[in-house]
């Protein structure tokens, strides 16, 4: 009987650490599976300092957009150096932003037809990351013409060449295009001019801004619109590895009667107003995956379409799914703290 209880022991001892063994590398294999980078863009703004000091071990890479370029092709900007410090601090990679100073489709033009303001450029971007130790650095040019493609494609291009001779990361926010009619304003001026493969070939990653559906009269991003502009760009030839998710932080308001309008975006924090001061209703439409709320104001419908953590987590789903670098979130500070957890 003695015999028999020790092998039984023996058994059961020997199941129990096979279990143990089993749910440890089914653990892992989750955590290696979910391990992508988190991207952050950051304004130097109250909140959002707020959010960085608080969730900062939660963020892999830290994109501030302080940095542009003026109407005379001048590049220009610094970030703090206590932000600097911070992210360092915990080892967050830093990739400051760069942009067309106010989106200006002249001054991108301008830039782009002269090779000395692109040196110029892209001299003083090298110069900043090797002074400041920056990770690498994220092209936010917006508001392109469709017919200067070629010569962003070459920009681009260019960059990658003196990047990879510094050790130097580059990426690029790009537009999504809803179709590739030359007739509308969304393609001639802001999605036309991204040639998604020819950039993807020498970026090392590019930021998707899923923000905003432009024919959209609710979210800024929802679910299904979200998941037809990432299969049209897989299908064009980027490597699932080399994207980005760009996901929206915000709100879109609008006025449903009299008439449908859009009137604003703001952040999480701001719907508590108008919870305390309306009387209003919300819910989670299925469909597209966006919380709502809906109240009315001095004879005014308003509908809030926003973004929490049930919808955050849909949004990262995806990334899961397609096999994704990654996400970049716009921007620190409205988010839903929910989404942290």
């Amino acid at each position: 009987m003695q015999n028999l209880t020790q092998k039984t022991l023996t058994y059961l001892l020997m199941i129990m650490t096979a279990i143990c063994c089993f749910g440890l590398t089914i653990t892992a294999n989750a955590s290696a599976a979910n391990k992508y980078e988190k991207l952050f863009y950051f304004t130097d703004t109250a909140s959002a300092r707020a959010s960085l000091t608080k969730n900062i071990d939660k963020i892999d890479v830290l994109a501030p957009q302080v940095y542009g370029i003026n109407k005379t092709l001048i590049p220009h900007g610094t970030l703090a150096e206590d932000i600097r410090t911070m992210a360092k601090s915990h080892q967050v990679k830093i990739m400051p932003l760069i942009t067309n100073d106010g989106f200006r489709q002249d001054l991108i033009h301008n830039l782009l037809a002269s090779s000395s303001a692109q040196t110029r450029v892209i001299q003083f971007m090298v110069n900043e990351a090797k002074n400041n130790g920056y990770y690498g650095w994220q092209y936010d040019i917006e508001h392109i013409r469709y017919s200067d493609r070629d010569q962003f494609s070459a920009f681009i291009e260019k960059t990658s060449q003196v990047f990879k001779q510094n050790g130097i990361v580059l990426s690029v926010a790009v537009v999504v295009k809803v179709d590739e009619s030359t007739t509308t304003d969304w393609y001639k001026n802001w999605a036309g001019a991204f040639d998604y493969s020819r950039i993807a070939k020498v970026a090392d990653f590019i930021s998707i801004m899923t923000y905003d559906d432009p024919d959209s009269k609710g979210p800024s991003a929802s679910i299904p619109f979200v998941t037809k502009t990432l299969g049209s760009i897989i299908a064009t030839g980027v490597a699932p590895e080399k994207i980005s998710l760009g996901i929206p932080a915000y709100y879109w308001s609008w006025t449903t009667s009299p008439e449908a309008h859009r009137i604003r975006s703001g952040s999480y924090s701001r719907l508590q107003s108008i919870r305390a001061r309306a009387n209003y209703t919300e819910g989670f439409d299925d469909a597209l995956k966006v919380p709502w709320l809906s109240f009315a104001e001095q004879g005014t419908k308003y509908i809030v379409w926003f973004e929490n953590q049930k919808s955050f987590q849909f949004k990262t789903a995806l990334v899961d799914k397609y096999k994704l670098r990654g996400f970049s979130v716009w921007v620190l500070g409205m988010e839903d703290p929910g989404i942290w957890e």
